[in-house]
């Protein structure tokens, strides 16, 4: 199982990645001082700054996403690590040579090495030692399609999911797929709501719910209207691309968080309803 684990790891450790925005600023700063362009400055990064500032730069691109997180879950569905085996994998990792790929804004890729920061980041970023009791894993197998239910075990491996948390979305989204279609925005939307809860009771959650849809609503109607920024950087901070325009994909997001949060409380008020009768 390790080799399977370490094998995986390396694959999406090593695929290609696309600069944020943030760090084409960074790099754009740092030119100013060290010259040349962004290419050759990633190839030359981790001989000109220190680890921490190194970290810091490349830390958007080797934060894993959630499709990298679903990746390995159906193995951790099957197997538990030890510790020592995250310090080998990261062990193991380090003395590969292998290369990381950063794709820039014209198309072009960039290979320079794995530096320890980005192998112990991404690592400890996957929460491989966080997967679900195998109990927890078993029972939403039947209730999601593959790609779903492997994005289930990922989100409940994020921090803030304990094993209260886990077991309450495990039996909460298998109530909801009876109920309809679900899909990975009503996933994670049902994943980030249990973890800002302070309880698991029903009729809480249910206020709780009912009061983040109408926050959603407010959200996604504001989002409707074009917003001018002073600078590029505090529309990004409010979410904003453009000045004075209305961001079509910022809509579309705000609606399909709202429909999540409106699907969720009909879940719960379902669930409610069902605890109540005799």
């Amino acid at each position: 199982m390790f080799h399977e684990l370490k094998a995986l790891v390396s694959s999406l450790i090593t695929s290609p990645r696309a600069l944020k925005p943030q760090t084409e600023r960074q790099i754009a700063h740092y030119l100013q001082e060290y010259g040349g362009d962004e290419a050759g400055f990633l190839t030359r990064a981790a001989s000109l700054l220190e680890e921490h500032d190194l970290e810091i730069l490349l830390a958007p691109e080797f934060t894993p996403e959630l499709n990298e997180l679903a990746a390995v879950s159906d193995l951790l569905a099957r197997w538990r690590l030890a510790e020592s085996d995250i310090q080998k994998l990261q062990a193991e990792l380090r003395n590969s040579d292998a290369k990381a790929v950063l794709q820039l804004a014209d198309g072009s890729e960039v290979r320079v090495p794995l530096h320890e920061v980005m192998i112990s980041r991404f690592v400890k970023l996957l929460r491989l030692e966080h997967a679900p009791d195998f109990k927890i894993a078993s029972a939403l197998q039947d209730a999601l399609p593959s790609d779903l239910y492997q994005a289930a075990l990922a989100l409940m491996r994020q921090r803030g999911f304990t094993p209260e948390r886990q077991a309450w979305f495990a039996g909460f989204v298998a109530f909801l797929a009876r109920r309809h279609p679900l899909n990975v925005t009503i996933l994670a939307t049902a994943a980030q709501f249990i973890v800002g809860q302070t309880t698991t009771e029903t009729t809480a959650l249910l206020a709780a719910a009912n009061d983040l849809a109408r926050s959603a609503k407010s959200s996604a109607d504001y989002a409707r209207n074009g917003r001018v920024y002073w600078s590029p950087d505090v529309a990004e901070h409010h979410q904003f691309r453009g000045q004075g325009q209305v961001d079509t994909a910022l809509v579309n997001q705000r609606l399909e968080e709202l429909d999540a949060l409106e699907k969720i409380a009909a879940g719960l008020s379902a669930l409610a309803e069902v605890k109540l009768r005799p």
